[in-house]
């Protein structure tokens, strides 16, 4: 038996210790179902699993409603604590992602802060993106700050639109006339929205 389908079985077995079935920790990422019972046996093995893809698997089961006010915390330490190297990009990532789908207004001071930190690069973008979801004053601010950052232009553009903060148009205007076809069409698809709420003020 191969590392991964070691650490697969450990999950599998776990989870069915509490009533969870399934044949992969991925079953549960593809499913429409939500496991309550399932995220404090996740939250416990995510730091004993080292095989990434199985850690990986238990990062996007976690991107389950159940786990709302319970991974917040742990995904965000995770985050912190991943080694520099691209592979640790890619689950940091994921794990943005992740915490997109939770409660981000409980972890709103880490979010701006790991969003302002310019050493995670791209790998910081789903977290970007999720502070659309923030009633925070200090989102608007971070956010047109972040639109000059090449690495998450894009998001910050799209979750400007999701505050639907009028005040963004001026700065998002620029990048619906730019050169850059991909972020033209999120800031022209974003300004409409906006100046539907701006006809509407």
């Amino acid at each position: 038996m191969s590392e991964v389908d070691r650490q697969d079985a450990l999950v599998v077995s776990a989870l069915g210790s509490v009533g969870v079935s399934c044949s992969s920790i991925y079953d549960l990422v593809n499913s429409d179902r939500t496991y309550p019972a399932a995220v404090p046996v996740l939250l416990g093995l995510l730091p004993i699993v080292s095989n990434p893809r199985i850690k990986e698997g238990i990062v996007r089961a976690l991107a389950d409603r159940s786990a709302r006010g319970q991974a917040e915390v742990p995904l965000l330490q995770m985050f912190r604590q991943l080694p520099p190297g691209e592979s640790a990009d890619g689950l940091r990532w994921v794990i943005g992602n992740s915490l997109s789908y939770l409660d981000v207004g409980k972890v709103a001071d880490e979010l701006i802060a790991i969003a302002s930190d310019s050493q995670y690069g791209m790998s910081r973008q789903m977290i970007v993106s999720a502070l659309g979801k923030i009633d925070d004053a200090r989102a608007f601010d971070v956010l047109v700050g972040l639109l000059n950052d090449r690495s998450v232009t894009g998001h910050a553009i799209q979750a400007l639109r999701r505050l639907g903060d009028i005040r963004a148009i001026p700065f998002i205007k620029p990048y619906a006339q730019g050169k850059d076809g991909f972020l033209r069409r999120l800031a022209q698809s974003a300004l409409r929205s906006l100046e539907k709420r701006l006809q509407k003020a």
